[in-house]
């Protein structure tokens, strides 16, 4: 059960979360934040450092939330490639829904500025990579892989998986929730994948 504090810092989070999806990061004040919580710059500044550790946070939970969601399903005694089939779909959805598209616009619209950049990395694509590599170094000592360096594996895996449809959905070329199709692009993807890292059953 959550303390009145620990409810009080998780209303913080979501709250900044929203005004962040609203004004991105650079038009996001911390008093703007406290207006719409109805409190004081003091009370955001005694829970967060900066507006960056903020958002630092809001990054966090999601990306703890979207590896969850990925994680969902048991890896034991799966077949590798329906196993990634599913996982590569899963990542997409979480890469391509409107929510992760408006983080990166954002951050991307701050980096060359502030650390923010570095924040969102460190705690949100460098956890998930961490996170992938394992599961793919776990197959690798099964003998379902081929030996190799198991987390630049997973930064081939997760470029291969985004490689169609990344930039112009960062661009707006593409709409998310409408000129999309997972399925496909998993599917060749994988293709590429399959024949240059998984091993005969």
């Amino acid at each position: 059960m959550r303390t009145k504090k620990e409810t009080r810092r998780q209303k913080i989070i979501e709250t900044a979360a929203q005004i962040f999806r609203e004004n991105g990061f650079e038009r996001t004040s911390m008093s703007e934040i406290a207006t719409r919580l109805g409190g004081s710059k003091g009370t955001l500044y005694s829970y967060f450092r900066s507006k960056e550790d903020l958002f630092g946070e809001v990054v966090t939970q999601r990306a703890d939330a979207y590896m969850n969601d990925i994680l969902s399903q048991s890896m034991d005694g799966a077949d590798v490639a329906d196993t990634l089939r599913t996982l590569g779909e899963k990542i997409l959805c979480v890469m391509f829904s409107s929510e992760f598209v408006t983080i990166n616009r954002n951050v991307l619209a701050e980096a060359g500025t502030s650390d923010i950049g570095r924040v969102f990395y460190e705690r949100g694509p460098l956890k998930v990579l961490k996170r992938l590599a394992a599961i793919l170094e776990s197959w690798m000592r099964e003998g379902k892989l081929r030996e190799a360096d198991p987390v630049v594996v997973a930064k081939q895996l997760i470029a291969l998986l985004e490689a169609e449809v990344r930039l112009p959905i960062l661009l707006g070329v593409l709409d998310v929730d409408t000129d999309v199709e997972v399925a496909p692009i998993v599917g060749r993807a994988l293709d590429v994948f399959v024949r240059a890292y998984v091993l005969p059953a």
